[in-house]
């Protein structure tokens, strides 16, 4: 396991574009699956480009609760992943981020905000065994500052990266999960909060903002809604 943040130089192995969304109102694409089991999450588009998700207290990805909300899409073949991530305006705790999902014993989530706002965490699921590839600390930002996140899949290799101005690069560590194709990724969020942090606060859960989700691939794969 990774345990802090470390500098990295990212090489451009993926420069075509095959899916892209600014979250632009009204609705958002249609090729999404929103996922929420409880019914008690919701997610709104914003001005200005954002999506922000709400989601329900003590919902989780974690053993048995697997209930957390998340949008969702499927994907074949090697990507990565990008997106930003900022608070919410009520300035709700904010944990949420990218995720890789093939079943419920197979899944990887990379989020900031589960142990407070400046930590990053990538971690997740392989044939039901819990495990943790790295976390670390964004210790320059502030509430407020956008974090972009990246995950990238290279065969059965997962790698996540963090950023805060999308050109000086953190590793938060790598993951092998063998998983075949097709399998969905996309954005979600958690409302497990740590009361040691937030004691006796936000009883109706968490909000997380996204903004300019993309998909960028080496070569062509199937897209839903390609």
């Amino acid at each position: 396991m990774q345990l802090y943040l470390r500098p990295t130089r990212l090489l451009e192995q993926f420069a075509v574009l095959k899916f892209s969304d600014d979250f632009v109102r009204p609705k958002i694409d249609s090729s999404w699956l929103w996922v929420d089991e409880t019914g008690q999450s919701i997610y709104e588009q914003l001005e200005a480009y954002q999506l922000e998700i709400h989601a329900a207290n003590a919902l989780d990805l974690y053993r048995k609760n697997l209930k957390a909300p998340r949008l969702i899409r499927s994907v074949s073949g090697d990507f990565s992943l990008v997106v930003n991530i900022l608070s919410a305006v009520d300035n709700k705790p904010q944990i949420g981020g990218l995720l890789i999902w093939k079943d419920k014993n197979n899944f990887l989530r990379f989020e900031k905000g589960i142990y407070g706002p400046n930590e990053m965490r990538f971690h997740g699921y392989a044939n039901g065994n819990y495990r943790i590839a790295g976390r670390g600390l964004l210790s320059t930002i502030e509430r407020n500052d956008e974090i972009y996140l990246r995950l990238e899949r290279s065969g059965d290799e997962f790698s996540a990266y963090c950023s805060v101005d999308e050109e000086n690069w953190f590793t938060c560590g790598k993951m092998i999960l063998p998983m075949e194709d097709p399998i969905q990724v996309g954005i979600h969020a958690i409302g497990m909060i740590d009361r040691t942090i937030y004691c006796g606060e936000y009883k109706e859960g968490t909000a997380t903002v996204f903004k300019n989700f993309r998909i960028w691939t080496r070569e062509f794969i199937f897209v839903n809604g390609d």
